[in-house]
């Protein structure tokens, strides 16, 4: 629609960005003001950084360090050895004046970031003071702003004509083309580390972007590039295997095509359920990334917030469906009170002192709960947690045979109707799935 959020993102496995500093950022070696070094710039190409420096001494100390010891740090990881391209190489000795000036060259890896801080230290750690740091920030290049002007005016042209085959008889619908010129997105994305591998990172991620609903889309139109960049993108280890599975694919449709005496990769794949298989396992690792896409739409709606007696007439599954959401789901198999204890804390409706403070005096229930069984339950045995304020467990988790040694009832004693499966334990559920033989045989919600 006009009014939808509306992105444009730029996924660039060889991003280029480079810090200038004039005059040149300078440290001092501690302890001798004649012993500096200046880094003028930092380049970021792909997954390497090139640091243009110049290091003096008169001598007075000594020979300047080797250049190769020098360190690169950024996002909390740290390169070294750095390839020196030196233009003047003159290291010098005591009453040698020395001087250096040239590129090091970092070489660091895929998942390396490219925004961010960048702290340089020449020789040894702590050698000089104060510490260099030069920061590359996230802006378009030239290129990129004009490949997003072209892409605007498409798409405005496109709206244009959309609208005019609506068969309206009044003046087409303009479309700003500063809505998409101010929605650059460039967030950081692993960095292949051949000189080859464009064509398959592009491939990576149209096939992760496939898999997302329209709503999934939206969501990536409308996010920041911070939360763009902590998305499960491609790196250059995922792209090698999928260049193997996607050349074992290609080889398997030749000997198919040969056995069947056909070139139509559409019958192809028709006919042979193996070779459908194998070209789609090379195409598909997994919904791991529509996952992420949802947990960054559910971190970023407004979070509901519920009331203890609400939480308690929820079902399992829905608990179970809103710790996800919340990012609190506790580990492996958890039973309908582990549920409770973990939402309570990020979703409890602010309550009065009063209604805290009554229910943890153990306050008369409601009215038509102190009839029968409920009213001698209540008054009789208090579970811890209903003390703490989280809600009582459901009639199906409360149900006990009346026995001497107070243990749960045998599964085939248990009567229960199609509303206490809702709220059942996921322990007793699975209990009574081995008992009927209608165990699911993968993992289960």
């Amino acid at each position: 629609g006009g009014e939808e959020d509306v992105s444009l993102v730029c996924l660039d496995s060889v991003a280029r960005m480079e810090v200038k500093s004039n005059p040149p950022v300078k440290a001092l070696k501690r302890g001798s003001q004649a012993y500096t070094v200046e880094v003028a710039s930092l380049y970021r190409q792909g997954f390497a950084a090139f640091v243009r420096f110049r290091a003096l001494g008169d001598g007075s100390q000594g020979a300047l360090p080797d250049p190769r010891s020098a360190r690169l740090r950024a996002n909390g990881r740290e390169w070294t050895k750095p390839q020196a391209s030196l233009a003047i190489d003159q290291r010098g000795s005591f009453g040698v004046p020395g001087r250096m000036e040239g590129i090091l060259e970092f070489t660091l890896d895929s998942e390396a970031q490219t925004v961010g801080d960048y702290i340089f230290e020449f020789g040894d750690p702590g050698t000089y003071a104060p510490t260099l740091v030069l920061t590359i920030k996230r802006e378009p290049d030239k290129f990129q702003k004009e490949v997003t002007n072209f892409l605007a005016g498409y798409v405005a042209k496109e709206w244009e004509v959309a609208s005019v085959g609506e068969g309206t008889t009044s003046r087409p619908r303009d479309y700003s083309v500063d809505r998409l010129e101010g929605r650059l997105c460039m967030p950081d994305v692993p960095q292949q580390e051949t000189a080859n591998d464009c064509g398959f990172f592009i491939l990576a991620q149209i096939l992760l972007v496939l898999q997302l609903t329209p709503e999934g889309l939206r969501v990536l139109a409308g996010a920041s590039a911070d939360k763009l960049t902590a998305l499960p993108w491609p790196t250059q280890k995922e792209v090698t295997r999928r260049k193997a599975k996607l050349r074992d694919a290609m080889v398997a449709m030749f000997e198919t095509a040969d056995d069947m005496l056909c070139d139509d990769v559409d019958m192809l794949l028709k006919k042979s359920p193996s070779l459908r298989s194998k070209v789609q396992a090379a195409m598909w690792d997994g919904p791991q990334f529509a996952e992420a896409v949802r947990r960054l739409a559910a971190a970023s709606a407004p979070k509901q917030e519920f009331s203890i007696s609400e939480l308690g007439t929820m079902s399992t599954k829905a608990l179970r469906t809103l710790c996800a959401q919340r990012g609190v789901l506790p580990p492996g198999m958890v039973e309908r009170s582990d549920l409770l204890k973990a939402l309570i804390p990020t979703t409890i409706r602010a309550a009065t002192i009063s209604d805290v403070n009554g229910q943890a005096r153990g306050s008369s229930p409601p009215a038509g709960t102190t009839n029968g069984n409920s009213s001698a339950c209540a008054s009789s045995t208090k579970r811890p947690n209903e003390s703490a304020g989280v809600a009582p467990e459901p009639p199906a988790k409360q149900t006990r045979l009346s026995s001497q040694n107070g243990e749960e009832p045998h599964l085939g004693n248990l009567r229960f109707s199609s509303e206490d499966l809702e709220t059942m334990p996921l322990k007793r559920l699975r209990g009574l799935c081995v008992q009927h033989k209608c165990m699911p045989s993968c993992a289960l919600e």
